[in-house]
């Protein structure tokens, strides 16, 4: 017969109501990991893996990869968008909606350009649910595939100097073929080249095999911005002609940030203001006294002092005045220094006023 306490209740045995306590515990918990995100998501939309890993690829091509993403919660999630970390990748989404449960497919297109070694890049998708969410996709991928080419960026250097640099061509030793140089070229322009095997001063860098190809001016490259090919042949049994890009800038005693300025196109009655910043390329280059117009007159100009990670230097402001009339923007600002053979530096302007409909 049950026993009841004296405000007539029914006693149970403890072991029951220990067991009624369990049953309830691990219910609750069940439900929460129903609702439980997939380890690694702060919210409901989930991939079907955490990690692509493209495995070994070559340099210079696309691979594609597909991933499931699915709604793991309760209710409805929207406005699924992909943001990339890098330009390197492209995606694409079935869906950008989806119902508790249902599934999408996004599609990952890499190039990897000049890359080489392994790289992670990451892919977020960002998404409402009632809250703004973001869900996160690696990927991986070891570029030692095929032939290797690095690009031979030569930087800054003053006009009527003759830059020089060198860059590796190698394979990966295990996955690449090995190869030899048969000639380079690089039609019309005044450059001598010299190879020699490449060493590896890292353990990692070890495992390349390969050459350094060393590339010398022997007259000076032009002012402003330098970009070549060079064309390589070798001996891979696949990638019999490779080439390799060469770029520099090259500069005046004054360096000045950019020759063009675009001021885009200003609403009439509007103001709009662009800055070139300039300063000596080397610190025995003085620039004295320094000054600046524009030759039609249109546009204002002014000249202030900066202090930026480039270290201390000159604004060139360039301004659009409010009552400029409709019409195109181009001219040209005289800087004037006194640094000797350098005393005029010209910078072009381009843009235009413009009167928006009905006004």
């Amino acid at each position: 017969m049950p026993s009841y306490d004296s405000a007539g209740f029914m006693k149970l045995p403890l072991y029951r109501v220990l067991a009624a306590l369990l049953l309830a515990l691990l219910a609750s918990a069940h439900a929460a990991a129903e609702d439980a995100p997939a380890k690694g998501a702060d919210g409901p939309l989930v991939f079907d893996r955490s990690v692509v890993d493209y495995g070994i690829v070559d340099q210079n091509r696309e691979y594609a990869a597909e991933v499931r993403y699915r709604n793991a919660g309760r209710q409805a999630i929207r406005d699924i968008k992909a943001r990339a970390s890098c330009s390197c990748y492209s995606v694409a989404l079935t869906d950008t909606a989806l119902e508790p449960g249902a599934e999408g497919t996004l599609t990952v297109r890499f190039r990897t350009h000049g890359f080489y070694d392994k790289i992670s890049k990451s892919l977020h998708l960002h998404y409402v649910d009632g809250a703004q969410r973001k869900a996160k996709l690696q990927l991986v991928l070891n570029i030692v595939g095929g032939v290797l080419v690095s690009r031979l960026h030569l930087g800054e250097h003053l006009a009527g100097t003759m830059p020089s640099g060198s860059v590796p061509l190698r394979w990966y030793e295990g996955v690449g073929k090995p190869f030899e140089i048969e000639r380079i070229e690089i039609p019309g322009q005044p450059i001598a080249t010299r190879v020699e095997p490449f060493v590896g001063k890292t353990e990692r860098d070890r495992k390349y095999k390969g050459w350094r190809i060393h590339f010398t001016f022997t007259e000076p490259p032009p002012r402003g911005i330098y970009s070549k090919r060079a064309i390589v042949t070798t001996t891979h049994p696949t990638q019999k002609r490779v080439l390799i890009p060469i770029t520099a800038n090259i500069v005046g005693k004054v360096w000045v940030q950019t020759s063009r300025v675009y001021l885009g196109l200003v609403r009439q009655g509007q103001t709009k203001t662009a800055s070139v910043a300039f300063k000596p390329f080397k610190p025995e280059f003085k620039l004295g006294a320094v000054s600046a117009r524009a030759r039609k007159g249109l546009l204002t100009v002014k000249i202030e002092d900066g202090f930026g990670p480039m270290g201390p230097h000159k604004k060139l402001h360039v301004t659009v005045p409010a009552d400029a009339p409709p019409g195109p923007l181009d001219d040209v600002i005289e800087l004037r220094t006194e640094v000797p053979g350098e005393e005029l530096v010209t910078v072009e302007v381009r843009g235009r006023v413009f009167v928006p409909r009905g006004g």
